[in-house]
């Protein structure tokens, strides 16, 4: 995943969706999996640092954002 541009403090969970263009369940799976830390509200939202992390994770580690079939 590319970076995305973070000029606001607070995303919500369909701005981060839409920066880096992956699907609800998808990202669902990512909090799961504790892949992302977000804020428990509701809409659910993440600060800047929050995404920041995300992503320097996703380009250290690619392979590890793979969904398991169970």
């Amino acid at each position: 995943m590319e970076d995305a541009k973070l000029d606001k403090l607070l995303y919500t969970d369909k701005e981060l969706r839409g920066m880096l263009g992956i699907t609800a369940r998808r990202l669902a799976y990512y909090r799961k999996e504790k892949f992302i830390v977000y804020i428990d509200t509701n809409p659910i939202r993440y600060t800047r640092k929050m995404i920041q992390d995300f992503l320097e994770y996703v380009n250290k580690y690619p392979g590890s954002l793979v969904i398991k079939n169970n």
